[in-house]
């Protein structure tokens, strides 16, 4: 599922540069945003599994990585945007992508991302469920809740990082390097990702999950706040 999530968004990003115009760019793009979710979703899968005892800061260690995406692609996207056309940052960031699946397709053992290691454990979760009644279908209260949960952050994050650059342009007159810089800093957040999944995995998810979403809530209604009228 990595390979394949990688193989879709690389491709659908080298297509973005052939796009003629909104209906094919939007095509493109939401195909994109497809591969990026299977590769995400079984990468982070495969991180939890392997590392069942610390899964939470293994989620953080991954974050950390796209943060340090997240720091880097604004200010390389500015840089060959402004030299070369809007089409090249979506070349170099396609072949990227099949460079990484390649890398993982070589140096990466199979056996990794099919770990039997959590089987006992999960097995022993199950019967707790099913000793307790919990209904062990995707179809319950919780599971349902967590989605719908997942669906409004889901807009508001990506909302927020597709639209932040066009405020700073349109609203406040930020060059492209100017939003670049501003956009960049947002990746620094997810050096400190496995600061939350630590006292995650010991004191529970849930208390992590309290106080990071107000905060970013914050952050978010800050960040449109023009600060120069105090």
């Amino acid at each position: 599922m990595v390979l394949l999530g990688l193989f879709v968004f690389s491709v659908a990003t080298l297509l973005t540069a052939c796009a003629t115009g909104l209906a094919d760019l939007l095509a493109y793009r939401f195909v994109s945003g497809l591969g990026e979710a299977m590769q995400v979703t079984a990468l982070i899968a495969i991180g939890a599994s392997y590392f069942y005892r610390r899964r939470a800061l293994m989620t953080g260690v991954v974050s950390v990585f796209y943060g340090v995406g997240s720091f880097t692609g604004p200010m390389m996207t500015a840089s060959l945007l402004s030299a070369y056309g809007w089409k090249t940052p979506f070349i170099v960031f396609g072949v990227a992508g099949i460079v990484a699946m390649a890398l993982v397709a070589i140096c990466v053992r199979p056996g990794f991302s099919e770990s039997k290691a959590n089987e006992g454990n999960e097995g022993d979760n199950r019967n707790d469920r099913v000793g307790s009644g919990t209904n062990d279908t995707i179809w319950n209260a919780t599971t349902v809740t967590l989605g719908l949960a997942s669906v409004c952050a889901g807009v508001a994050v990506f909302g927020f990082s597709g639209l932040y650059p066009t405020y700073l342009r349109n609203a406040l007159g930020f060059s492209p390097q100017q939003a670049a810089w501003v956009m960049s800093a947002i990746g620094i957040g997810g050096f400190f990702a496995p600061v939350g999944g630590w006292p995650g995995d010991r004191s529970g998810y849930q208390k992590v999950l309290i106080a990071a979403l107000p905060l970013a809530a914050v952050s978010g209604g800050v960040s449109f706040t023009e600060l120069n009228r105090w």
